[in-house]
């Protein structure tokens, strides 16, 4: 059994294939062989994940696909063979293998989609939220650097296309800070679960100094980027990303389900952009941090390519956007409710099948003590 992705004997699994001589394609190639015979286990993928079009074995595929390094790469193949427990076959590896990938869908994916639905930015501290507007708009010219409109508040008249401008986020939070807690430092666990920081920092490979640099720019423009509101939205739910250039500080932009033109107001000017942060020195306002673009990057790609995207709307969808786990952010407790519902469900169609048999028997019954009518014989003559 995997209890958590953070268990001692799991974790001990994977140190003990990471640390091998076994080369990285080596251990992918036995990994992909170890999820071809846990996917042909009819058990394999749950039934609360299946009504939604979930498929676990085509997520896992796509992580080790598109691993962003040869580090996440051999680090997803040695957590698939982490699930290994006696035979290829076995149910307890099946087993361990589905709950590694519902694991990796909950806690990271399932959690940044669902906390880009409304941003990552928490309501607590007005003040601190229209300083980073301010400093985000400033920096990119009060243009949306996708289509390239004006903010409406702040553009001259001769300044056309205007609309209205906020910031999107690169990265959500997949906790909320608590702004009661009055401790002067705080940790990176302040913005994320435990489970979806284990996950993030295995899977995009995050050094000590990366991890110190995110915690001092979440909450700043560097974690911020000026939209008008459906690119923004769009952005936040991973419909579309940035993807880094060979110039720096230039970006492709990339859309994946849509076009980039439907996800927007206006159609975009091109299909790249670049930030001009370093135009502004005496300023002092981050550029969007390249690190975040890389991760909504690969975290896009996943979703789409997966479609664990799509899963993940129609599970929030079913829920409802009110509802507290998704309020909280709670994926154990929204599987709950899913399982839950599924179970409820089957229960009534089970008794609505008895009831349709029972009234056919009956009807059955009923018609056998009606006496039957002897067909009339004519005569013959």
């Amino acid at each position: 059994m995997i209890p958590s992705i953070g268990s001692i004997p799991f974790i001990d699994r994977i140190n003990q294939r990471y640390l091998s001589k076994r080369t990285t394609n080596e251990l992918v190639k036995q990994a992909l062989i170890l999820i071809s015979a846990a996917s042909s286990s009819p058990k394999f993928l749950p039934q609360w994940l299946r009504r939604f079009g979930g498929n676990l074995d085509l997520l896992l595929r796509v992580m080790l696909e598109c691993a962003p390094s040869p580090h996440s790469r051999r680090y997803v193949a040695c957590a698939i063979l982490g699930c290994r427990v006696g035979e290829r076959n076995s149910q307890e590896t099946t087993d361990n293998v589905q709950k590694l990938a519902i694991i990796w869908f909950g806690h990271l994916f399932w959690a940044f989609k669902t906390a880009g639905m409304d941003g990552i930015f928490p309501n607590y501290d007005d003040v601190l939220d229209q300083y980073i507007r301010e400093e985000v708009i400033q920096r990119d010219g009060n243009r949306c650097v996708i289509t390239g409109v004006y903010d409406w508040r702040r553009a001259q008249r001769d300044q056309v296309p205007k609309a209205n401008l906020d910031y999107a986020c690169i990265l959500p939070r997949t906790t909320r800070v608590d702004a009661s807690d009055e401790k002067s430092e705080r940790n990176i666990h302040d913005y994320f679960s435990s489970s979806s920081w284990d996950i993030l920092q295995q899977y995009m490979s995050i050094s000590p100094e990366d991890e110190d640099t995110m915690l001092e720019e979440l909450e700043s423009a560097a974690n911020a980027i000026t939209m008008e509101l459906d690119a923004g939205q769009s952005f936040q739910q991973f419909l579309f990303s940035l993807e880094s250039d060979q110039v720096p500080e230039e970006y492709i932009i990339v859309a994946y389900e849509h076009t980039i033109s439907e996800l927007c107001t206006i159609p975009p000017r091109q299909d790249r952009i670049a930030f001009c942060a370093s135009s502004l020195p005496q300023s002092g306002i981050p550029s969007p941090s390249p690190l975040f673009l890389q991760i909504h990057a690969t975290i896009s790609k996943i979703l789409f390519l997966s479609r664990a995207g799509e899963v993940i709307d129609r599970i929030n969808d079913f829920l409802g956007r009110s509802h507290p786990v998704l309020r909280r952010l709670d994926f154990e407790s929204a599987k709950v409710t899913l399982e839950l519902s599924e179970s409820v469900e089957r229960m009534f169609a089970s008794s609505n099948v008895k009831q349709k048999k029972r009234r056919l028997s009956e009807s059955e019954d009923l018609y056998e003590d009606i006496p039957r009518r002897e067909p009339k014989k004519r005569k013959v003559i």
